[in-house]
């Protein structure tokens, strides 16, 4: 049952999921957590060389989300709620747990070289 809601997520919304197949959404989002969690451990970002990072609003409100992308491979590398300088934070912190932390500051650098030039303008 797991593996078809696993299957199912990445082409519908929870909701229709749960609805689909008579169980809580709450228990869809646990199962999705704990397989994304699974995958996201075994993730090796030591080939990382070129990242870039946008922000998307996910609720009315002015809730905003910040995703780092591996601009080299085009995948998402990394989800963060914000876009102030916590995000960069959160990054520096996951990619520590998957990366060589000499080149994380490359990265980082890079990164926060690119926002003081553009607030900035």
């Amino acid at each position: 049952m797991d593996s078809m809601i696993v299957l199912m997520a990445q082409h519908m919304t929870v909701t229709a999921i749960a609805e689909m197949i008579d169980e809580h959404d709450t228990r869809i989002w646990r199962i999705l957590q704990h397989y994304v969690a699974e995958a996201r451990s075994h993730e090796d970002f030591s080939t990382v060389k070129s990242v870039g990072v946008d922000e998307t609003s996910r609720a009315k409100g002015h809730k905003y989300v910040s995703v780092f992308i591996d601009l080299d491979k085009s995948r998402v590398i990394h989800v963060c709620e914000g876009k102030d300088a916590s995000t960069i934070e959160s990054f520096k912190t996951d990619l520590e747990q998957h990366n060589d932390p000499a080149r994380i500051l490359i990265i980082l650098l890079r990164y926060v070289s690119c926002i003081y030039i553009w607030n900035r303008k």
